[in-house]
């Protein structure tokens, strides 16, 4: 294992940027922001999407950067299980297999962590 990292959010931060679309695009990708919108939870959705990317900056011990929100996009597969598919610069540096990300969220919380490989 190379790293980990795990987040904590309050959902409620999350609802206030639900409704400001230009914020919303700017913090999360078109395909999250989808996936954010179907949700029967959207704030939780969005707070869960946000801890995973935070812990994902925590593994790979860099902080927040602006390319962990246009280069890191968290998707669901088939079976709702969710991984990063990684563009430009955070692909050139990582592959995206090689992380594993849990998300769990309640109506007030939520949580990520992610496992580098």
């Amino acid at each position: 294992m190379r790293g980990v990292g795990i987040d904590l959010e309050d959902v409620s931060r999350f609802e206030p940027i639900l409704s400001n679309p230009a914020l919303l695009h700017r913090m999360f990708r078109e395909e999250e922001c989808a996936y954010i919108r179907a949700s029967s939870h959207p704030a939780a959705s969005a707070a869960g999407i946000y801890c995973a990317r935070e812990a994902l900056a925590k593994a790979i011990g860099s902080g927040l950067f602006r390319s962990l929100f246009t280069d890191a996009e968290l998707i669901h597969d088939a079976r709702g299980r969710p991984e990063f598919v990684f563009s430009g610069e955070l692909a050139a540096r990582f592959c995206s297999t090689d992380f594993h990300v849990s998300i769990s969220h309640t109506k007030a919380q939520a949580t990520a962590i992610v496992i580098w490989d």
